[in-house]
């Protein structure tokens, strides 16, 4: 298990390596490719879990709108129309949605199933395409490195977590559960390693990159901002965490999927990433207005 998972997060971290540092478009079409896949990747496993729940939704439908939204972030590909699209996809989505409940024999069932797929297109499609709109934030490299700062801040906290957490758990004692039930192995021991972590990792980033983090002439991100962003990615990282947990713990199941040998699936590798996206482009946006 732990052969496999190494070989998984080796892959990852090379690939993440490639999209941030590397200048080529084969490196901007990769990013493009891997977006795509992990929408419907994790769209994937996320009706799998609902069917288990008993509301299989529009899984297609879902998919379909999700992956516009997420080519309408690309500056590429202006002519979906950009901001009009984030408004005329969601409409679509309703009109031809409750369409499809109009035609269900039990509307109860129907409107539930729609309900689901509302979900599934908020909680991954939705919050997904501002992954793009980070990595595209800028000129040249710029936006590559603030999604790398976004990647690897958010993630610090989960090996933060996970250090610390299972360190502290060997403990007489033990650590101090946060929520057992839904839970068992996060401690609030985990979280603060969590903070420590990424607020480590969100002033070094900067300091590497000499000094700050530029965004559209101007600067984005310094040790200090980055520090603080860092605890800020950490908290909300673990919310996303825990919502993909009540999600499992819903179905039953205790991965989302195994696509990536000894990590589970690919909702279990990004459900710390799920909700900083957006949170992370407002805070790039007030710094330039």
């Amino acid at each position: 298990m732990l052969k496999y998972r190494l070989m998984s997060g080796t892959l990852l971290v090379v690939l993440l390596a490639v999209i941030a540092f590397v200048d080529h478009p084969v490196a901007r079409l990769l990013f493009a490719g891997l977006c795509a896949f992990v929408v419907w990747a994790s769209l994937h496993e996320y009706f799998g879990m609902m069917a288990r729940i008993g509301h299989p939704g529009f899984p297609r439908l879902t998919l379909v709108a999700s992956l516009a939204l997420l080519a309408s972030a690309f500056p590429e590909v202006a002519w979906l129309g950009g901001t009009l699209a984030q408004v005329a996809i969601p409409l679509l989505y309703l009109l031809v949605g409750f369409c499809l409940v109009f035609r269900s024999a039990d509307l109860r069932k129907g409107l539930l199933d729609l309900l689901a797929s509302l979900g599934g297109l908020a909680y991954l499609g939705w919050t997904l395409a501002f992954l793009v709109r980070v990595y595209s934030h800028g000129e040249g490299r710029q936006g590559a490195l603030l999604f790398f700062f976004l990647i690897l801040v958010t993630k610090c906290g989960d090996i933060g977590g996970y250090t610390l957490g299972l360190t502290t758990a060997r403990r007489p004692r033990g650590n101090h559960k946060m929520v057992p039930t839904l839970s068992p192995k996060k401690s609030w021991e985990g979280f603060f390693g969590s903070l420590l972590f990424s607020a480590l990792a969100g002033a070094l980033i900067p300091l590497a990159a000499g000094g700050a983090l530029m965004g559209h002439g101007v600067v984005a991100v310094t040790p200090l901002s980055g520090a603080a962003m860092g605890l800020v990615l950490a908290a909300v990282g673990l919310v996303g965490d825990l919502a993909e947990s009540v999600i499992k713990r819903a179905a039953g199941a205790k991965d989302s999927g195994n696509t990536l040998p000894g990590m589970g699936g690919v909702l279990d590798v990004i459900d710390s990433l799920v909700f900083v996206g957006p949170l992370f482009y407002v805070y790039l946006l007030l710094r330039v207005a």
